[in-house]
């Protein structure tokens, strides 16, 4: 008889020998590790083994490395040299966890499994400021766009004090009436050097003097009226900008995934009001060992595949293209192992983040890249 556990099968079992060739039942319980299976194999044709599957422990054991080292419970059966226990790896298993760190390789490509997709694009928004929530439009499930006002506060009295500032920047009377200030003063001045010309001493010196000095005057006044309108429109952009922190403003197009706040809630600076998500782009993170990882290289096309069920996603539509983006610059001083990051494009809005993909890299870019050079 030989005795096979499946794979996957964690539960310790009970397996009762049953013979008359031995004294009254024996009990060997077998708790065996994740990464092997276990077979029973008796060494006398007389002795009948029968699985037991309905019994269950926690028996003392010692788990190594190609090898079950198993508690026995009547030492007779190892004694007699009626049964033995040996152990062989579980393919399903250790090839689970081989294809986690071991790339599939192929011309030119590497091949990393059980990559997780992951967002980018998740924001949660907050208040700039304190004050009471004037309005809260969008609701969970809500798509809304880039630059588009999602919620705000009470903002009368900044309204008001950027009306008043805006105005002032757009008043430009000063200058103008400077202008022809400066205009009227240089003539006067003109007409009575050029009197004194015709008709001597027509002008004494000092009024002449002065009529300069009238004009100098006037020249400066049109630099100072310059600049109080410069001045008044930077206040115009400063009270804007104090005016636009009372408004939640989306930073890009996506689904509203939560809302915290209501309309009429007091809210401190800081204070979540709602969480906005995009998927049009994710990115996917796979592990690969540092001996495959000097092959990858930041910009390298690659291909996503979902681990999913062809009923579920037909093939023609279980592809996405990307680039990578990052290579780590540290191993898992552990596994020795390469976090792989690449960004991918998801118009269709098929990928959602928690699936696990497998990742495709075209290695073969590289090559190119260097070959041109």
């Amino acid at each position: 008889m030989r005795w096979k556990m499946l794979p996957g099968d964690e539960s310790p079992a009970t397996l009762t020998v049953e013979s008359g060739d031995l004294p009254a039942e024996r009990t060997l319980q077998i708790s065996p590790p994740a990464s092997h299976n276990a077979r029973i194999v008796p060494r006398s044709a007389s002795l009948n083994a029968v699985v037991n599957r309905e019994q269950y422990w926690t028996e003392n054991h010692v788990m190594s490395r190609g090898c079950i080292r198993l508690t026995i419970l009547s030492t007779f059966l190892l004694s007699s040299g009626l049964l033995a226990v040996t152990a062989i790896p579980a393919a399903g298993q250790d090839g689970d966890q081989a294809a986690k760190k071991t790339p599939q390789t192929a011309p030119g490509v590497v091949i990393i499994k059980r990559a997780q997709v992951k967002l980018i694009d998740q924001v949660e928004l907050a208040s700039a400021r304190e004050g009471i929530l004037k309005f809260v439009e969008p609701r969970e499930g809500d798509i809304v766009h880039a630059d588009q006002v999602v919620a705000g506060l009470k903002d009368e009295v900044a309204r008001a004090e950027y009306d008043t500032a805006k105005a002032q920047a757009e008043n430009d009377i000063e200058v103008r009436y400077a202008t022809k200030a400066f205009e009227f003063a240089k003539k006067d001045l003109e007409k009575s050097e050029e009197a004194n010309k015709q008709t001597r001493r027509a002008f004494a010196d000092i009024d002449i003097q002065e009529k300069k000095l009238a004009a100098d005057k006037s020249e400066l006044q049109i630099e100072q009226a310059k600049w109080q309108f410069d001045v008044n429109k930077r206040k115009a952009d400063a009270a804007k900008a104090v005016l636009e922190e009372f408004s939640v403003v989306a930073p890009f197009d996506g689904m509203v995934t939560d809302v915290k706040k209501s309309k009429g809630e007091a809210v401190r600076a800081g204070d979540i009001i709602l969480e906005i998500t995009s998927t049009r782009r994710l990115k996917v993170e796979g592990m690969l060992h540092y001996k495959d990882a000097w092959q990858i290289k930041q910009g390298m096309p690659v291909t996503v595949t979902l681990d999913v069920d062809e009923e579920i996603l037909p093939a023609k539509k279980n592809s996405f293209k990307g680039r990578i983006k990052f290579v780590a610059l540290e191993i898992d001083s552990v596994a020795k192992d390469v976090l792989i990051t690449a960004e991918v494009e998801n118009a269709d809005g098929i990928m959602r983040a928690g699936l696990e993909a497998t990742m495709t890299i075209d290695i073969r870019s590289a090559d190119k890249r260097e070959a041109a050079r």
